[in-house]
């Protein structure tokens, strides 16, 4: 029986949220593109909506030259504290954005975008695809209770993973069919530390729990569905993104070694063996 086939040539990615473990999306988009694969529009979330930015901005190097070049000292110190809404302020974050994109619109990009944040004040999930990036990006990332939530347009936003951790349907909804998937949040295991845990591991793991249960509902329209492991990769892990894209091109790399995308010109071949082996 055969799979859906993918044309190559006619992608659409959506990117799962996943903080440090989402650096897994930068192996993954690398790994498509040296394969000749052609990415006409990406979607995002929380960490997912960071890198699918950065592709469609045409800057994906300049992302992945930072993160390469940090090690747990510098990573820890672009971490801005706060004592208000989270505590984590952001502006360093937004700052690194700044410097890479610039004061860049959605109109702006070399590809469509999609990026989803959690609305607070409505408390529903929403789309962002017009006016500014950064603040879209700043909106997506707002992890309850770690970031401050952000203020655009007159409304709160925290974390889109919260209402749809992997976007699928942000781009089945505006007509994209040929969807591959990036879910970083795998199962949860039974927890079997005894002690208490911490702030930080009981928002970690609530996050975790939240996001499973959701993706598990919301990847119905992908085509394919690519799943790095980074079982080992904390929150705030940015210093190990050698690691973690290496994983994301592994991952990447099953789904062409078991045939699930091809060229367009590749599908008459396939409708050829279906005929024969029908006549078995």
């Amino acid at each position: 029986m055969f799979r859906r086939y993918i044309d190559k040539k006619n992608i659409a990615l959506a990117l799962g949220s996943g903080s440090a473990k989402g650096i897994a999306h930068i192996g993954v988009i690398n790994k498509l593109i040296d394969n000749g694969c052609k990415i006409k529009a990406v979607a995002g979330t929380s960490a997912g909506a960071v890198i699918a930015a950065y592709y469609a901005a045409g800057k994906l190097h300049l992302i992945e030259e930072y993160l390469l070049s940090l090690n747990a000292t510098k990573a820890f110190n672009k971490l801005d504290l706060s004592f208000g809404g989270g505590f984590i302020g952001g502006k360093k974050f937004t700052n690194i954005l700044q410097q890479h994109l610039g004061d860049i619109k959605f109109d702006d990009l070399d590809t469509p975008l999609y990026v989803v944040a959690t609305n607070f004040d409505k408390g529903c999930e929403e789309v962002l695809s017009s006016g500014s990036v950064i603040d879209a990006l700043r909106a997506s990332i707002a992890v309850p209770g770690v970031f401050k939530p952000h203020f655009y347009n007159g409304t709160y936003y925290v974390d889109g993973a919260i209402t749809n951790p992997v976007p699928v349907d942000a781009l089945y909804d505006r007509g994209y069919k040929n969807i591959i998937a990036v879910s970083l949040s795998g199962t949860v295991d039974e927890r079997v530390d005894p002690s208490m845990p911490s702030i930080l591991s009981s928002l970690s793991r609530t996050i975790d729990i939240v996001t499973a249960y959701l993706t598990s509902i919301r990847m119905g329209n992908a085509a394919a569905i690519i799943t790095p492991v980074s079982d080992n990769i904390g929150m705030f892990d940015l210093h190990k993104a050698k690691d973690v894209i290496d994983e994301g091109s592994r991952a990447t790399e099953i789904i062409f070694k078991n045939g699930k995308i091809i060229d367009k010109c590749d599908r008459k071949l396939e409708k050829i063996v279906r005929i024969l082996s029908s006549n078995d």
